[in-house]
């Protein structure tokens, strides 16, 4: 049994219309169907980039657990005790005193 199709009507340009007009010519078929087999070539490429990014993600994801597992191993299963408050201090400490260290050195 053929499947349901749905009209829809797009808009082309004049040359992708000349350009579509030529391969259904050479390969005696339609132009709708050139467009429907080159819209499923996009869709399936689509998708297997969709695929893929989402198989890079995960893959990236298994890294950090990777790392955060050699992490824990290194400090015996202890989770890092940061206190973010004092360690923005302490960089913004170290900039200023970088920054004031390299003043006097242009003063002189």
């Amino acid at each position: 049994m053929p499947t349901r199709m749905h009209r829809t009507q797009i808009l082309i340009d004049p040359e992708q219309h000349q350009i579509l007009a030529e391969i259904a010519q050479d390969e005696n078929r339609s132009i709708s169907e050139i467009i429907r087999e080159m819209l499923q070539a996009q869709l399936a490429k689509r998708a297997q980039n969709t695929q893929t990014i989402r198989e890079n993600r995960l893959a990236g994801l298994s890294r950090i657990q990777r790392h955060r597992q050699q992490i824990l191993d290194r400090l015996d299963g202890k989770p890092l005790e940061i206190n973010i408050n004092d360690l923005i201090n302490e960089m913004r400490d170290e900039r200023d005193e970088q920054f004031f260290t390299n003043l006097s050195h242009h003063r002189h």
